[in-house]
């Protein structure tokens, strides 16, 4: 993650928690209100749990809880040049790094890309079946840019 990425997500999280802490009191004049004591809990429910996750991701990004408690932590890889090889993406983040006639790997974990170059002739694979078929389907729908729409074509005969 950028510092800037840190950053907005920061602000973000702050915001959020901001707003939804403002949005209580009118929220509980409002649900003092209803009839239905179901709908209530439910927006109630709904807040608290805003307030939590958005607090639980701030506090995780300020290194307040341990990065174990929402599960792996990806390995960060920087400025590194990758050729003639195949290259598993899962749980890893990239920076600066450049792909020269590799073979890309992704069976559906986390994979984070910022500032990287494909160079040559670059394929894409996985072993995930719904993976190879989501990525199909949009491929079809034109989802891809120009840049990379080559990698997920059959090389040429």
């Amino acid at each position: 993650m950028t510092p800037m990425d840190w950053y907005l997500n920061t602000v973000a999280n702050l915001m959020q928690i901001g707003v939804t802490l403002t949005m209580i009191p009118a929220a509980i004049r409002w649900i003092k209100s209803l009839s239905y004591p179901l709908a209530s809990w439910a927006i109630g429910g709904l807040l608290a749990a805003s307030v939590l996750v958005s607090a639980a991701a701030l506090m995780e990004r300020l290194g307040w809880l341990p990065s174990e408690f929402f599960g792996h932590k990806p390995e960060a890889i920087y400025d590194r040049h990758y050729r003639n090889e195949a290259v598993t993406l899962d749980d890893k983040e990239f920076f600066n790094c450049t792909f020269e006639n590799v073979t890309l790997v992704y069976n559906g974990g986390y994979s984070y890309m910022a500032s990287g170059k494909l160079l040559g002739d670059t394929t894409f694979t996985s072993n995930n079946k719904v993976v190879s078929n989501t990525l199909s389907m949009l491929y079809g729908f034109h989802v891809f840019r120009s840049e990379v729409e080559h990698i997920f074509q059959p090389p040429p005969k």
